[in-house]
């Protein structure tokens, strides 16, 4: 125990030498105001969870169609993806040929996995009617799951999701072209089409709400490697009207990836959770963003295989890793897009505005 005799010693030595601790370690607690914060995005493909990727749920698990990638789909401030099937034990098919309704306990595997935002603006969103469909938007929203590009009538739709990442907000748009998807109206659920006049009037909105602005289109022709006119148009004009990043999905093959006026375009990222058997459709990859209030600074192209039986993506290597970046290396040498190999990943940087 210290004697009462030697406290004032000790508190005279004490304030003494206090000004210089605090004045050494003061730069290390202070944050420099100056100093541009970066932050990550995380987006990929096709997520389907019914018919195979269904029965692989129901006998191991709602988390298992994820286990090999929630590591880097958690590595991000927000994750997103295309939902490809409706969430519900509620409706009645309809007449298409392919039909898919997930069951609402799929949510656990969404959330195991990081997603903060899904698009569903797509065909397959009311497979199953409008029950299906806006018990959908009930199990995403209760679970803190945003949803862009469908609603309960066409203004909801058309809403973006925006995020708060504290130095700067971030909105998601997304709209539908594919033929059989079911437009919102007025008064009645379904999905946002792709007017140009609400894409220009929705993207004037966002940029006021936010700093850094994505847009999701579901389009193209299915299992073809390239990005038609009319895509690479719209792409443009997206850009052209505000959006940061423009990204695409329904057919279910990758396709290349543009880098416009310093902005990210990817055509498509084709599947992420599916059960389709072709190689082609289980070669794909997920975009990592690192990005500022100012501009994009870098993207990771992280090549991935998914493994139809049991219908769980993983990261490529090897072999199988070469392949697809080969091939996303030919599909975007059209737009004179290049990247560098690391590691088994493709890089893209040092090319932004």
């Amino acid at each position: 125990m210290i004697s009462s005799k030697k406290l004032p010693l000790l508190f005279l030595l004490f304030n003494f030498i206090s000004p210089f601790i605090w004045k050494s370690e003061a730069p290390l607690l202070q944050e420099n105001p100056f100093l541009v914060k970066e932050h990550n995005l995380i987006l990929v493909g096709d997520i389907m969870l019914s018919r195979g990727v269904d029965v692989t749920m129901k006998n191991k698990g709602y988390l298992y169609p994820f286990k090999n990638i929630a590591e880097i789909t958690n590595s991000a401030e927000v994750t997103f993806g295309n939902l490809e099937s409706p969430l519900s034990n509620r409706g009645t098919r309809g007449d298409q040929l392919y039909s898919f309704r997930g069951n609402p306990e799929a949510v656990k595997g969404l959330l195991y996995a990081g997603f903060k935002v899904l698009n569903l603006a797509n065909n397959h969103s009311y497979d199953y009617g409008k029950k299906a469909f806006e018990q959908t938007l009930e199990v995403l929203n209760k679970n803190n799951i945003k949803v862009i590009g469908a609603g309960k009538n066409v203004t909801e739709a058309r809403m973006p999701a925006i995020f708060d990442l504290g130095d700067l907000k971030i909105a998601f748009l997304g709209y539908d072209l594919s033929p059989g998807a079911f437009p919102a109206g007025q008064n009645s659920s379904g999905v946002a089409k792709a007017r140009h006049a609400w894409i220009i009037k929705d993207l004037e909105k966002a940029k006021e709400a936010a700093d850094f602005v994505i847009v999701s289109f579901h389009w193209g022709i299915e299992y073809q490697d390239f990005p038609t006119e009319y895509q690479k148009s719209l792409a443009h004009m997206a850009i052209d009207c505000g959006a940061d990043i423009v990204v695409g999905h329904h057919p279910h093959t990758f396709q290349g990836i543009e880098i416009y006026k310093g902005k990210l375009i990817a055509y498509s990222l084709g599947n992420f959770v599916f059960d389709q058997k072709d190689l082609k459709n289980n070669q794909s990859f997920i975009l990592k963003v690192t990005f500022d209030w100012e501009k994009l600074h870098r993207i990771e192209i992280i090549p991935i295989e998914l493994v139809t039986f049991p219908h769980s993506p993983k990261v490529a290597e090897g072999k199988m890793a070469q392949e697809i970046l080969d091939r996303l290396y030919f599909d975007s040498s059209i737009f004179g897009t290049e990247f560098e190999l690391r590691s088994e990943r493709g890089v893209i940087k040092d090319v932004f505005q």
